[in-house]
Order: structure tokens, then C-alpha cells, then sequence
């Protein structure tokens, strides 16, 4: 079974990432290889808004159209509602705000 995470430094972590990776101590890391789960996806980040992760949760499922979704568990964890984004025609990505 796969867990999907997705938030901001609740779930990302917020010291001791190393190479934009999540650390170990955080919560989806401590379900890799445990409680049935095989593999963990950590798509939470620092400072991010409900905006990023409800997009950021859609695309990972788009991209993956081959995922048996009766073996995968999503789990967000909302961010603080001040913290939003958008997107920059112009530079073409998308920008956040705290």
C-alpha cells in the first residue's frame, strides 16, 4: 500500500531537510516500510498553502494514472487559510505568499 502526504512544514518538516528531502523524524517518514505501507510520497513543502496542496495532490494523481487506488491512502494536512498563491503567466510557475 502507498501513503500519499501532502502539506506544509507540519508534514514536510521544517529543520534538517537535506537535499529538499523530508527528514526522517516527520510523520509520513516514520509509515515508510511500516503499518502496511511500502511506499511513502511526500509531496508537502515548506511555507505551502491550501492552494499548492490541493494542486500539487491532483497533479501527483494525474501523473500516475497507473496507481491501483484501492492500495492508496492520501492524507492532507491543511496549512494555515492567510497563505495562498497564484500563477505568473509571464515566468510561467507558480508563486506562494506567507
Amino acid at each position: 500500500m502507498e501513503l500519499v502526504a501532502n502539506g506544509c512544514s507540519f508534514t514536510f518538516g521544517h529543520k534538517d531537510s537535506l537535499n529538499s528531502m523530508a527528514p526522517d523524524w516527520v510523520w509520513p517518514s516514520r509509515f515508510n516500510g511500516s503499518k502496511g505501507f511500502t511506499n511513502v510520497v511526500n509531496l508537502a513543502v515548506e511555507g505551502a498553502s491550501n492552494d499548492r496542496v490541493v494542486r500539487t495532490s491532483i497533479e501527483y494523481f494525474e501523473k500516475n494514472k497507473g496507481i491501483d487506488l484501492n492500495n492508496v491512502v492520501l492524507v492532507v494536512q491543511h496549512p494555515t487559510p492567510n497563505r495562498g498563491e497564484w500563477f505568473n503567466i509571464e515566468n510561467k510557475l507558480w508563486i506562494g505568499y506567507v
